[in-house]
């Protein structure tokens, strides 16, 4: 029972730091959202309604050019053409403008993974584990009382240093999974926004929308930096210990409240660089 416990505890650990690995690799791996058929259910939409938004804007823009006698120029009304026709075409290709940005973070952050050494790829099995068989003696009957009471006794610290392990995880992926959701809806509702750069007076819709799909692609690579971090930081701290699957209070507070502190640095990701953007 208690080892089938420790056993599924360490393979969602598996499966949280993996999922999130692959994930900052490539944002399309993350496996909890079609994010393709997504932002396609959501661009079918979007699209028509995008397309109009951009005739009524360019309208509007010519309106206010001929008001101000610029139409009437040669130059003027070749120059309304030819942004009615890139228009057109960066309203349709919206959403492949946006997975071009994210594939270049993408590609930042896979380039950041690769070159750093991670000596422990495998988290859950470097984690301090304990077994009825450790604690035997050679005691008659009493021995296996006393067997059973230093198990028991084990079992706690063991199980909570395991739980960190598995929240930070659940948190790293957790925080991961919403910025992978809110990539995806702005992919959807992309030709909406570029629709709105036809027009001087709505330009700036446009303008705010690439700029929050940029930083929001950027904190991927943000949290790539942090996730690498925390890797290297618990592989080093492993290699340093003794006997890295037995549990010591100095471990668990030096190792388990800094995996914390890791994984809250990657939810606040998006407020690092507050004071330098705004």
């Amino acid at each position: 029972m208690v080892e089938k416990t420790f056993g599924e505890i360490r393979d969602a650990i598996n499966f949280g730091f993996n999922t999130v690995e692959n994930t900052l690799r490539d944002s399309g791996n993350f496996p909890f959202i079609d994010g393709s058929a997504v932002v396609g259910a959501i661009a079918n939409v979007m699209l028509p309604i995008g397309l109009l938004v951009f005739l009524i804007c360019w309208s509007l823009q010519v309106m206010r050019s001929g008001l101000e006698l610029e139409l009437y120029e040669v130059k003027h009304f070749i120059k309304m053409g030819m942004e009615f026709i890139a228009g057109l075409l960066l309203v349709t290709i919206a959403p492949q403008i946006c997975k071009l940005i994210t594939a270049i973070s993408d590609n930042m952050a896979s380039s950041l993974l690769d070159t750093v050494s991670i000596h422990y790829a495998d988290i859950a099995e470097t984690l301090p584990s304990t077994d009825i068989g450790d604690f035997a003696s050679k005691i008659p009957i009493i021995g296996v009382l006393v067997q059973w009471i230093n198990f028991l006794w084990s079992l706690p610290s063991i199980f909570m240093y395991n739980m960190i392990v598995m929240i930070t995880a659940g948190i790293m992926l957790f925080s991961l999974g919403i910025r992978i959701i809110k990539l995806t809806i702005y992919q959807g509702f992309a030709p909406l926004f570029i629709a709105a750069g036809a027009n001087q007076d709505t330009k700036r819709f446009c303008i705010n929308f690439l700029a929050s799909y940029i930083l929001l692609s950027l904190q991927l690579v943000v949290m790539t930096v942090v996730y690498t971090m925390f890797r290297t930081s618990f592989a080093a701290y492993l290699a340093s210990a003794a006997s890295i699957t037995t549990f010591s209070w100095k471990g668990f507070f030096t190792g388990g409240i800094f995996m914390i502190i890791y994984a809250v640095i990657m939810v606040k990701s998006d407020r690092l660089f507050d004071k330098v953007l705004h």
